[in-house]
């Protein structure tokens, strides 16, 4: 058995402690899209269950749509809002740039840790629960 002295930088961080740690607070995660790819709202739902299944919690989603774009996103957002029960979805018509999309989205979240990962870089979400925090 391996043993920590205090003042150690690299004292690993239990999952069962991370678990905890999730457990006593809400995780909003800020999403800001303009013109996401084809399929994008199964890769949000899965990395969406995938973070809450390895925080043990349910997290926020704000999804923040940045302008119409060039594609209709009715029924991918129809499929996020039936899947996803904790769901926010702000959209707009006009791109105003992702600074403001997360400014948006950050508003208007009610958690106490907020992540704001891009689409391409959804994967990364889980990759939080593996943090110090």
């Amino acid at each position: 058995m391996r043993r920590y002295l205090p003042g150690q930088n690299s004292f690993p961080l239990p999952s069962f402690i991370i678990k905890v740690t999730f457990a006593m607070m809400l995780v909003s995660i800020v999403l800001p899209c303009y013109n996401p790819p084809p399929g994008w709202e199964q890769i949000i739902y899965e990395r969406y269950y995938e973070f809450c299944k390895l925080s043990g919690e349910q997290a926020q989603l704000l999804v923040v749509m940045d302008g119409k774009g060039s594609r209709d996103y009715t029924d991918a957002l129809t499929f996020l809002e039936n899947t996803i029960g904790n769901l926010m979805v702000i959209a707009y018509d006009e791109n105003r740039g992702k600074g403001y999309a997360i400014r948006q989205g950050v508003a208007a979240a009610s958690g106490d840790l907020i992540i704001y990962p891009d689409i391409p870089n959804l994967g990364d979400i889980s990759k939080v629960t593996e943090q110090q925090i």
